[in-house]
């Protein structure tokens, strides 16, 4: 059965304009893409995250799996902590301690691990110092850690009282 040429060029517009007007899907799978590529192989610039409510759900998701830890904290937060350092601009620092907000819980339950206590609390430090105005977003994450450490670790607790230490410098 052949589509006739009008028909088939009617629908193919009609595809481009929904492209057009859901944006938000290509860049959920952008974003997608962009971090399994940067578990992998440890690429990965704020630039290249378009959807920061993707990434942390994806970097949620990486962190809960024991296989893709090390690389969601080596590969990706850690990296990407030190780009946001060097940048100049408050857009990535925001973007950078946005992202990791999410992911807060699941980077201080990783304060008790030994090998990866160390870059998680490089990363939690690092976006609470990012962007002053945001720091208080992440107190009440940090506070109930304290009083409560996930799994009752006291790594964690030790490692959430500093982060709270280095986020309370800035005011």
């Amino acid at each position: 059965m052949h589509l006739h040429p009008f028909l088939c060029n009617s629908i193919c517009s009609h595809l481009h304009l929904l492209k057009l007007v859901n944006p938000q899907k290509r860049k959920m799978s952008t974003t997608t893409e962009v971090l399994s590529s940067a578990l992998e192989k440890g690429t990965c610039t704020l630039s290249e995250i378009a959807n920061i409510e993707e990434a942390g759900a994806f970097l949620q998701k990486a962190l809960a799996d024991k296989k893709q830890q090390g690389n969601a904290v080596t590969n990706v937060l850690s990296k990407l902590a030190k780009e946001q350092e060097g940048a100049s601009d408050s857009d990535s620092k925001a973007k950078f301690a946005l992202l990791v907000l999410q992911v807060v819980p699941e980077l201080l339950v990783l304060t008790a691990d030994a090998k990866l206590a160390k870059p998680a609390l490089a990363v939690l430090q690092g976006a609470v110092q990012a962007r002053p105005a945001l720091a208080a977003a992440f107190f009440p994450l940090i506070l109930s850690a304290i009083e409560k450490p996930p799994q009752n670790k006291w790594k964690v607790k030790v490692a959430a009282l500093e982060v709270m230490a280095s986020g309370t410098r800035n005011f």
